[in-house]
């Protein structure tokens, strides 16, 4: 995360590799590899590998934060609310800070709630553990 943190998006697609070489399913490993490779420009890889992390960890949080910020890019206004909603949904806002509570303000303020509900509906968001105070802003990781 460090290396992703510090723009060394190639370095932290390496390290992610032998993150889910060791835990094939951790969700978050293939969500920020997807997040490195949307920022070297690879929306396709991008994509493949935050639909998986979303289908790893269904309560990941940062998989709709970044699919939401990938469809805002793409000009997909409603997709992305949609995503941020989902965000949301999972506590993203509590949890992480107020980013993704940012986004929708933004952004789909003129939607209706109906019209920016979750795309599917989410897990009940796990047991709140000790929250770290030192964590790092705007950051991919758990």
């Amino acid at each position: 995360h460090v290396h992703a943190a510090n723009g060394r998006h190639r370095e932290a697609i390496a390290d992610y590799d032998r993150a889910i070489k060791l835990d094939p399913n951790y969700s978050f490993a293939f969500n920020n590899r997807g997040w490195s490779w949307y920022q070297l420009g690879d929306k396709d890889r991008a994509l493949r590998n935050i639909t998986l992390a979303g289908r790893k960890g269904r309560t990941n949080a940062y998989v709709y934060r970044n699919l939401g910020i990938i469809a805002l890019d793409a000009g997909e206004k409603q997709r992305a609310c949609l995503h941020f909603r989902a965000a949301l949904d999972l506590r993203f806002t509590s949890l992480h800070g107020n980013e993704v509570q940012e986004l929708v303000d933004l952004h789909c303020s003129e939607q209706t709630p109906q019209d920016i509900r979750s795309p599917e509906p989410a897990d009940p968001p796990p047991p709140r553990r000790n929250t770290r105070t030192n964590a790092p802003e705007r950051s991919n990781a758990p």
